[in-house]
């Protein structure tokens, strides 16, 4: 995993990112509707070429070079459990739920588990956006299901289907550290394992409904802000991600743990 330089440490990295050519940085600059999205902290505009940047962008524009992500076109939102590294917004979804679920089974393993098993993967989408598309009640319905189940196969396409431990005392330290590290210790469904494998009669077994967007959503809207703005539409950036992520409202991966 790459590092940021030391003097950044107390920058708040924009949640999204997109590399743009010098035309339409320009372009922007010019754009009395794009003015305020160059000054967004939460949505950051990179032009290709650097032109003398400072303090944020410089920052960024590194950590891109750095990962090989600095080209043309490349829309990205930050990792929010590895808040100095940047995911491919066409991929962000997909990588940042498979890593919450990696993170779970991380725990359960500090906390003595002896495997944790993936159930299936439920898909929340907004109906609103897609019935925009699809006329009539039944297509509405049907243009629902599909969203749903293409969002099902891109998720659980990489998960691994079940982890397995030797299973040992349950380590509630190194847990709460690891949660700390990955900014979860916040999460209910995560915080509460370690407490119930605590004192004399601890969890065996628990069926676990862990929401795998909460940490993700406000960055996900951050990229879409981006990939609405006007002359990034005209630049064609950002298209795909925008068609499939907007009707997405949460994702939620029902997983059992035996301890």
């Amino acid at each position: 995993m790459m590092q940021r330089p030391d003097e950044s440490k107390a920058v708040r990295l924009p949640r999204s990112v997109v590399v743009v050519s010098d035309e339409t940085y320009q372009k922007m600059k010019r754009d009395p509707a794009s003015v305020d999205l160059l000054s967004d902290p939460d949505s950051l505009v990179v032009p290709y070429s650097t032109m003398g940047e400072s303090g944020t962008t410089a920052i960024v524009r590194e950590l891109l070079e750095q990962a090989d992500q600095l080209d043309i076109g490349t829309l990205l939102v930050r990792n929010p459990y590895e808040p100095d590294s940047y995911t491919l917004a066409d991929e962000a979804v997909e990588v940042f739920t498979g890593t919450k679920y990696q993170v779970l089974a991380k725990v359960a393993g500090l906390l003595g588990a002896t495997s944790v098993r993936f159930v299936e993967a439920k898909v929340d989408v907004d109906r609103s956006s897609i019935s925009g598309s699809a006329k009539g009640a039944a297509k509405v319905v049907k243009a629902d299901a599909s969203v749903e189940r293409d969002w099902e196969d891109r998720i659980t396409r990489d998960i691994t289907a079940e982890f397995n431990f030797e299973g040992g005392k349950p380590d509630l330290e190194a847990a709460r550290v690891y949660l700390s590290e990955k900014r979860l210790r916040s999460d209910h469904d995560l915080s509460s394992l370690i407490e119930l494998r605590e004192g004399p009669n601890p969890l065996r077994k628990r069926v676990v409904t862990l929401n795998a967007t909460r940490e993700s959503d406000r960055s996900l809207k951050a990229a879409l802000k981006l990939a609405n703005s006007g002359p990034i539409k005209v630049a064609d950036i950002g298209t795909g991600f925008r068609h499939s992520v907007e009707s997405l409202r949460k994702v939620e991966l029902v997983t059992e743990i035996n301890f």
